[in-house]
């Protein structure tokens, strides 16, 4: 097999992530970025807690909205199959993708061809043996139509999966890609059984994980144990971790102070000042290229007409939103997702700024209706989404839009509001490949394309640039796409924002995640 990129390699780095501050716990550090050629070092592995076993409690704001990986669509759902799944390949706190259930990987010349070498000796919570048959079937549900998954435009790519023998699966492409293997980690793409079917998949979820699922309680709480067969022997840490459904900010992050939680997931900036101060939890924040956004629907009304998208997006005072929803953290947004954390990120592009006069010419020359009620609608569990209605609200108001806000529960929002309305707020974790990102939110056929807005160009342009091995090259197709994106489609990003996560004293073990994930095989409670 040829050496190309990162041919025959047991991991490969794609991206360099810098933390942009870490309150109350040590300086920030920078991650290291290898050259190309040369293989990166694993993650320096955390000394192990004297502390074993007990029970690990997260405050969460809302539910797991499906726990069949290929299906599921919400950030508890995420952190829940983390920890109960595993992929073939995993992406590290350093943006590093090493094996997990593939102990290897290799490619031909032209990068159409990808075989994976698979772990031995790993079981499923139910007690099958993990094998090839694991990944065929896991692959051929993504690809299905029928699975209806929010990835089958990321692994689309895939001609045919199949088993050369028990633990070894090949990959045949339609067309060389540069950086598939990274289309192993996300996690609609963790390996599930071949002898499950679609109902246990969606109710009695076995993966191979360091947890198994144990109790699963809609709006109050889901139970997972310790898997004492897992394959790493010295994880995971705790017996249980319990993720408590607590709604309200303010009641979780008195929770953590009094110590009845270790852990919150997503943190408001109304608790960081209150949590920074108080001398039994602490705060962390790491960069990354995840963005709360407007989306507004290219398929609805007022929305179908370019020249009110953009209006819009004109109305957006992006630092005072910044300022607003994350006490001015994170970077300022150009209604596109590529953040300027990415090695393409477009950075000649010239930032849209706020202009209010040209936001209601646009309007006027377009036939809006300024008598009419825009709604805006948010997850009312998401403190991103309030802050963000209401300070864009106030902003509408200068360009005499009457913007009214609509607030839902959260176990209906992702069913019944986002997809189906002309205006709403989404917040996305980030998805460091860049190939990913786009094909499931920009591309023409992407599932979660939210803005339903299609552009050939970009289209080939996706296919284009995940076949490019030059880095200048690709930068120079992504920064395309960014421009197409910013100018056309109906994405008002004002900024991405950093990961913050919030602990108890007596949490130990954890690393922090650029992708908002909370990996909590390595964490212990004293």
């Amino acid at each position: 097999m040829a050496d190309g990129l990162s041919l025959d390699r047991r991991h490969f780095l794609v991206a360099g992530a810098a933390t942009v501050g870490v309150v109350a716990c040590g300086p920030a550090e920078e991650a290291a970025s290898p050259p190309p050629q040369q293989q990166p070092e694993r993650v320096a592995e955390q000394p192990k807690p004297a502390q074993q076993g007990g029970v690990l409690r997260v405050g969460t704001p809302g539910t797991p909205s499906g726990l069949d990986p290929a299906i599921m669509n919400n950030g508890e759902a995420y952190i829940l199959n983390m920890n109960t799944h595993d992929n073939l390949v995993y992406l590290n706190p350093r943006l590093e993708y090493e094996p997990q259930l593939a102990e290897s990987w290799s490619s031909n010349d032209d990068l159409t061809v990808w075989t994976f070498k698979l772990r031995q000796g790993v079981k499923f919570h139910h007690g099958k043996d993990f094998n090839a048959d694991d990944v065929v079937f896991t692959f051929k549900r993504l690809l299905d139509p029928e699975t209806k998954s929010a990835i089958r435009s990321v692994v689309d790519p895939i001609q045919d999966v199949t088993a050369v023998d028990s633990h070894t699966v090949r990959f045949t492409l339609k067309g060389p890609h540069a950086t598939f293997p990274a289309l192993m980690a996300p996690r609609q793409a963790a390996i599930v059984a071949s002898d499950r079917t679609p109902e246990q998949l969606k109710s009695e979820p076995s993966g191979t994980g360091p947890f198994k699922m144990q109790e699963f309680k809609p709006d109050e709480r889901t139970i997972i144990v310790r898997n004492p067969d897992y394959w790493q022997a010295d994880r995971p840490r705790v017996d249980e971790v319990h993720f408590l459904v607590m709604k309200e900010q303010g009641a979780q992050a008195a929770a953590l102070i009094g110590g009845s939680i270790h852990m919150m997931f997503t943190v408001s900036m109304d608790v960081v000042p209150q949590l920074q101060s108080n001398s039994n939890t602490s705060v962390e924040v790491k960069e990354s290229g995840a963005f709360t956004d407007l989306v507004t629907n290219t398929q609805l009304a007022p929305f179908q007409d370019n020249r009110v998208r953009t209006a819009f997006k004109l109305i957006a005072d992006r630092e005072a939103l910044r300022q607003a929803v994350f006490s001015g953290f994170g970077s300022l947004g150009n209604d596109d997702p590529i953040a300027p954390i990415v090695p393409e990120h477009n950075d000649a592009l010239a930032p849209r700024e706020q202009d209010v006069a040209q936001a209601k010419q646009l309007l006027t020359e377009a036939g809006f209706d300024f008598s009419q009620e825009i709604v805006l609608h948010n997850n009312a569990k998401r403190p991103d989404h309030q802050a963000l209605a209401l300070a864009y609200q106030e902003q509408a108001k200068q360009a005499g839009i009457n913007l009214k806000i609509e607030r839902h529960e959260d176990n209906v929002y992702w069913s019944n509001v986002w997809l189906k309305v002309p205006f709403c707020i989404v917040n996305w974790q980030w998805r460091p490949n860049i190939d990913e990102l786009c094909s499931i939110m920009l591309h023409s056929e992407a599932k979660w394309n939210e803005s339903f807005h299609k552009n050939a160009e970009v289209d080939e342009l996706i296919a284009k640039g995940r076949a490019e091995r030059d880095p200048t090259q690709r930068k120079a197709i992504y920064g395309r796409i960014q421009e197409i994106v910013s100018n056309e489609y109906g994405l008002i990003v004002p900024f991405h924002w950093p990961n913050i996560n919030a602990l108890h004293k007596s949490v130990q073990g954890h690393v922090i995640h650029p992708v908002t994930w909370l990996d909590l095989r390595g964490v212990s409670v004293e």
